[in-house]
């Protein structure tokens, strides 16, 4: 038997875990072999050149957070995800630097689309597990790229980009065409056909509207594709050129171990936050198809629901572990100008700013402060168990905000309700058992 622990986004601002003592946490994530995280902050002392734009604040840590993490149990770390490009290709050099210096397991960046894709393979008590670590929620120019004969690569994330369409009504889409008509945006878009700027192959007909204002580009002119369907709503799925390259890797992965484990960081929601876009859902059973035994996705900063898939778990978000986003110690100038505010602020007045005390944003929602561990146990690749542990942050006092820590009693019950709630909307029944949550196989 094999057990393996999984948690979600770890924005760990500053070490404390080995200072802290033994505890029931870290008791837990020492009980297993195999501990996994994704490492949503750059531990490399705010070294490099911060990006022109982050989605959030510029998340930088001190190099000590990083054996924090490892003397707590933790020895699979994923780093695609969106704030790995936070300090440009200087700072995460540094940060896979830093990382093979400490002997880390981890995936989903490099310096070319390869390194980057390719899985890492933990080996421990004669069990072989491999991660593969993708994101969706990625700026193009945070994506690696491949080095060819003439040029280098760049370093960057493994991407799982998806499929965007506006599908309308007739009415609606009619009113669509008519605006991009009316805004010269047509005329626009042939003059860029022309010139070869625009494939020839986004022909807007009857069907179709490629709304793309690509004279405007540098500064985000309207690039959308509209479909007349009868019906509106918004659809997503896969993109196939980067899902091949998934394939490849999670197929390669589950040759060479006896547990395949695939990462998603994905942002991206219907129109509640708590349920995952389609394409996610799509990407998590094409991955477990071709050889993945778990999908674990993180993001929104809150918990999603769990499927089970052909005998494998879908975790679709296991929210925070670490919440240490207001103790971000240092802030580079983009940070200030992406919030409107004055760069002779200190960082925890911009923090606090933004929230208005606590008040709104993340730290005003209780979603944001709770998630759950969960624990599978394999035989072989077949799993047997899959427990699940409540944990809630301090949201109590700045100076220990985003500390997780295991609860009992009435709030491990609300945890698990709460996930178990989003969960049978997926077909997946959990059940009490003591504090923790058991998921029916």
């Amino acid at each position: 038997m094999t057990k393996i622990l999984f948690t979600g986004d770890s924005i760990i601002a500053r070490p404390f875990l080995n200072h802290q003592g033994e505890t029931e946490l870290k008791a837990l994530i020492r009980s297993v072999p195999f501990a996994f995280t994704n490492l949503e902050v750059l531990p490399i002392d705010f070294k490099g050149h911060h990006a022109a734009r982050s989605d959030g604040a510029h998340f930088s840590a001190p190099r000590e957070v990083l054996p924090d993490l490892q003397s707590a149990g933790f020895n699979l770390f994923s780093c695609a995800n969106n704030h790995m490009l936070d300090y440009g290709e200087t700072g995460l050099k540094t940060l896979i630097d830093h990382l093979k210096e400490n002997d880390v397991s981890y995936s989903g960046v490099g310096r070319t689309l390869g390194e980057a894709s390719a899985p890492t393979y933990l080996d421990i008590n004669d069990t072989v597990v491999s991660l593969i670590s993708c994101a969706s929620t990625v700026f193009p120019e945070t994506v690696a790229g491949e080095r060819n004969d003439f040029t280098e690569g760049r370093y960057g994330v493994n991407p799982m980009r998806y499929g965007l369409e506006y599908h309308l009504d007739e009415e609606n889409f009619s009113h669509m065409s008519q605006l991009f008509v009316s805004l010269g945006l047509d005329q626009m878009m042939r003059q860029s056909q022309d010139l070869g700027f625009v494939s020839r192959k986004l022909e807007s007909n009857a069907e179709v509207l490629y709304f793309h204002d690509f004279n405007h580009r540098v500064q985000n002119g309207i690039t959308a594709k509209f479909v007349n369907s009868g019906v509106n709503e918004i659809k997503t799925f896969i993109n196939q050129t980067d899902a091949t390259r998934q394939i490849k890797w999670i197929e390669e992965a589950k040759r060479r171990s006896d547990i395949c484990i695939v990462s998603l960081h994905a942002h991206e929601s219907k129109y509640e936050r708590q349920y995952p876009a389609d394409f996610i859902g799509e990407f998590a059973r094409v991955a477990i198809d071709h050889g993945a035994d778990v999908v674990v996705c993180h993001g929104p900063h809150l918990l999603r629901g769990i499927e089970i898939y052909e005998g494998k778990p879908i975790f679709y978000s296991l929210g925070n572990f670490i919440g240490m986003n207001d103790l971000v110690e240092k802030l580079p100038a983009g940070s200030y100008d992406r919030f409107g505010l004055s760069s002779d602020l200190l960082p925890s007045e911009v923090f606090d700013m933004r929230s208005e005390g606590g008040k709104k944003g993340f730290p005003g929602l209780d979603d944001f402060w709770i998630t759950v561990i969960p624990v599978v146990k394999f035989d072989g690749d077949d799993v047997v168990e899959i427990e699940l542990h409540a944990v809630r942050m301090n949201n109590e006092s700045v100076q220990h905000r985003g500390k997780p820590y295991l609860v009992y009693g009435d709030e491990a019950q609300y945890v698990i309700e709460h996930v178990a709630g989003l969960s049978d909307e997926l077909g997946t029944e959990i059940v009490m058992r003591g504090d923790v949550g058991i998921v029916q196989l």
